[in-house]
């Protein structure tokens, strides 16, 4: 017959914080002993942005400039907060199709609520199939200044916009910071 030992859940939290307690001052004293080596020189400077980071960004943005037409889509997680304040979270898909100059349909799918816009380089339609809401609108003769139009006049932002335009490169390092190779490919 085996017996089985019960500590009571409060002395085995007590015994728990006294090992992680114990653990990191024994720790702590291990590491003031040990002192860190001096600098003789500054270490190296890493750029913020890599001129390697740039070329790939550049060479992205000539392939996608020069397609005339596009399709992908995008995925977007957003949070909003709810009624108690905790945030929650939001899964969209926008589906695009691009034919540049001036033609572009987005259909949004997911949580939240599902729209349509369909631009002919003359005007622009939106419809919310569920509420039965179609907005229209006279428009610019080009996807560029039709994406500025829309977020002027209705705060509508595309997920992944800035490729849409016709200078994708400039669109993404215009207020960069940082740009840098994470692995590269041999």
């Amino acid at each position: 017959m085996q017996t089985r030992l019960e500590i009571p859940k409060k002395l085995l939290c007590q015994i728990s914080a006294a090992f992680a307690l114990s653990a990191t001052l024994g720790f702590g004293s291990v590491m003031a002993q040990t002192s860190a080596p001096l600098l003789t020189a500054p270490p190296k400077q890493i750029p913020a942005i890599e001129q390697g980071a740039l070329d790939i960004i550049k060479q992205m943005s000539t392939k996608l400039a020069s397609a005339k037409t596009l399709q992908f889509q995008a995925r977007v997680q957003s949070d909003a907060p709810s009624i108690d304040g905790i945030p929650v979270i939001y899964t969209s898909n926008s589906d695009f199709t691009i034919q540049r100059p001036n033609k572009m349909a987005v259909i949004t799918s997911g949580q939240g609520l599902a729209s349509e816009l369909i631009y002919d380089g003359k005007s622009i339609v939106a419809i919310t199939p569920n509420t039965e809401i179609v907005a229209f609108s006279k428009a610019p003769g080009n996807i560029d200044d039709m994406a500025e139009y829309i977020f002027k006049k209705a705060g509508l932002y595309f997920p992944g916009g800035m490729i849409l335009l016709s200078d994708p490169y400039t669109s993404l390092t215009g207020d960069m910071r940082a740009a840098f190779i994470v692995e590269k490919q041999t």
